[in-house]
């Protein structure tokens, strides 16, 4: 198996089509996984694999045959006045619940995980830092913009797991634009780091 193996479901959807050739002009091997095979080659892709989120057998299978190091799921129904809630509940939860499922299954299961919390435009370090910006938040009967960034490999050895993260981060990070950059990582970090 690659170490540098990517499983990106809706690879042939808006991001994913990005997403794909960024990670592959970065020397992974991306597979994806698709609804249905799309009218187009998509660039960087080596294989399209078929499989529709909801067949909880047939993602199973395409993460056997994939065997990826790292998955970015990006498949689902994002469309907020798509009138059938039933499908998008289907592919946006259980499908979910299926891959997650299907990766327990691999052998490579152990999991080292990086994960940040951007508030408002901070990177919070702590747990305590993110409570208290919550509750000033509240206060101020405000909201401020949040994003959750996880990222986890699955190796048994956690060392190099960490150090493929780290590479991916940074190609991903090097890759955004200076405003996309700041709200993916902040303006500065606050709190202390765990």
């Amino acid at each position: 198996m690659s170490a540098r193996r990517i499983l990106v479901t809706g690879a042939d959807g808006f991001t994913g089509r990005y997403l794909t050739e960024l990670l592959a002009t970065h020397g992974w091997e991306v597979h994806g996984l698709v609804h249905r095979q799309p009218a187009s080659p998509v660039p960087g892709l080596q294989r399209a694999w078929e499989a529709d989120l909801t067949d909880a057998k047939a993602v199973a299978d395409v993460v056997a045959q994939v065997s990826p190091s790292h998955v970015a799921h990006l498949a689902a129904i994002a469309f907020v006045a798509h009138g059938d809630v039933e499908a998008m509940y289907r592919t946006n939860l259980l499908g979910t619940r299926h891959l997650l499922q299907a990766l327990t299954t691999l052998p490579q299961r152990p999991e080292a995980v990086t994960y940040w919390i951007v508030l408002g435009g901070e990177a919070i370090a702590d747990g305590n830092t993110f409570r208290l910006r919550r509750l000033a938040n509240a206060v101020r009967r405000t909201s401020a913009d949040g994003l959750l960034v996880r990222v986890s490999s699955l190796d048994l050895n956690a060392e190099r797991a960490y150090a493929l993260q780290t590479s991916f981060l940074s190609d991903m990070v090097q890759a955004m634009s200076a405003t996309d950059r700041e709200l993916f990582v902040g303006r500065r970090v606050v709190g202390a780091p765990a």
